[in-house]
């Protein structure tokens, strides 16, 4: 009988007197092979969770009765003409009662903040429809409905339009917002015609792209006041800043990679994909990648806690990059963190949406919060990118997400808002 001859070894090969030895070292290795493997899959899933491009694009809606249709044209240029009409003709109309229609009268409160003003004229609107849902009523429809407008603006005599320190002879500003539109028939036979409408505020609406993350709810300890002193953060641009603001806050925004833009909850509304999207409730997030864009630094944590007031990151270290801390999501920790942690920014100033005197002087770069029920809370939150002025008069020109805003004033802003939040404050944190 011929033995085994111990002269030609190989890896899988052992010697007689040694088999527990490389057993142990074997089943050792392998061990930490599995390890990294599993490590590897759950960050290859973390980051999939994160940045998966799952999103629904709105499109016209084959089934949508003509008749809704047809009422929602007529409603958006009735809209478009509110809008166009030189403030005179408005101010003439509403004095003697001249306009009747409650169509008209729907159209022209839309419209508020996007007609003619001391700072600007506008030369062209458009107003679009897109249906997200219907339901067939009684007295006929309900309809939700995504609508954006876009309008270009000249400026009105001695009026200086700036964004980004950059003088400009027009100013194009889009805002998109849900509605909630009431359509009925007149006895219940003929057209139909809009009858109610009502903007559905962010935090209601449902959204039409998968969300990425989950976005945590406010308590009073988001709000919590920084523990330590604030931090320095050398080589923050806020020209940077407004910089991504403008590319990533237009409707249809055309300069971007198309590899790094997610569809939004809109037509023409774009994400950047590098980011978790929080579906309706964007803003702070938005407000935070343009910081951040702008050069301000993030502060991570060894806490795995979202709640940290010191720390101010897209991704904690300690959740795989998926977690975002609520300083970076939410508008009143976010509000905190800027204030006592950036090293950047100071308040400076407060309004009620009517008068703008302490928001005059805010340069691009700053940023502004908004408390709905007027309090302490704050409960949204939007980057200042440019400047309207006029002799000794100026206000802040905006761009934001929740609803999508781009270049807007900030008087239209708060006109708007103010239709749906009766008591809104606003409060501002300038550049240092």
């Amino acid at each position: 009988m011929v033995g085994p001859n111990y002269s030609q070894r190989s890896e899988d090969y052992l010697r007689p007197n040694e088999p527990a030895k490389k057993h142990k070292r074997g089943r050792f290795g392998g061990l930490i092979v599995t390890l990294v493997i599993i490590i590897a899959l759950v960050v290859t899933a973390a980051y999939v969770i994160r940045f998966r491009n799952s999103h629904h694009t709105f499109a016209a809606d084959s089934r949508t009765p003509k008749s809704v249709e047809n009422a929602l044209s007529d409603y958006s240029s009735r809209i478009r003409q509110a809008i166009l009409k030189p403030q005179e003709d408005a101010d003439a109309e509403a004095a003697v009662g001249a306009v009747t229609d409650d169509v008209s009268k729907l159209a022209i409160l839309n419209a508020t903040g996007l007609t003619e003003n001391e700072y600007l004229k506008p030369q062209q609107a458009t107003v679009n429809q897109v249906v997200a849902s219907f339901t067939k009523k009684p007295s006929g429809y309900e309809v939700l409905t995504y609508q954006t407008s876009v309008v270009e603006y000249t400026p009105q005599e001695g009026t200086t339009i700036t964004i980004n320190g950059v003088k400009k002879e027009l100013l194009v500003t889009s805002t998109s917002q849900m509605h909630r539109l009431s359509m009925k028939a007149e006895n219940g036979i003929g057209n139909l015609s809009v009858n109610k409408d009502e903007v559905v505020s962010p935090s209601a609406a449902p959204t039409a792209t998968t969300m990425l993350a989950t976005l945590p709810q406010e308590d009073g300890d988001a709000a919590k006041p920084a523990s330590s002193s604030a931090t320095s953060t050398s080589g923050f641009n806020p020209g940077r800043a407004v910089e991504y603001a403008e590319n990533w806050a237009q409707v249809g925004v055309e300069s971007v990679d198309d590899a790094e833009v997610r569809g939004g909850r809109y037509p023409g509304e774009v994400l950047n994909q590098k980011y978790p999207y929080y579906g309706n409730d964007n803003c702070a997030n938005f407000v935070s990648q343009a910081l951040a864009a702008g050069g301000l630094k993030r502060a991570n944590s060894l806490k795995l806690d979202v709640k940290n007031p010191d720390a101010w990151s897209d991704g904690l270290w300690l959740t795989l990059g998926v977690k975002a801390t609520r300083t970076w999501t939410l508008a009143n920790a976010n509000f905190a963190y800027m204030l006592s942690q950036s090293g950047h920014y100071v308040q400076a100033g407060e309004a009620d949406g009517k008068s703008m005197e302490q928001m005059a002087g805010l340069k691009p770069g700053a940023l502004i919060y908004a408390a709905w029920n007027g309090g302490e809370n704050k409960d949204h939150v939007a980057l200042v990118v440019g400047q309207l002025s006029r002799g000794k008069k100026s206000q802040p020109i905006i761009s934001q997400k929740g609803w999508n805003q781009y270049n807007m004033p900030l008087s239209a802003h708060c006109a708007h808002e103010l239709q749906q939040h009766k008591n809104a404050r606003w409060t501002a944190l300038a550049v240092k």
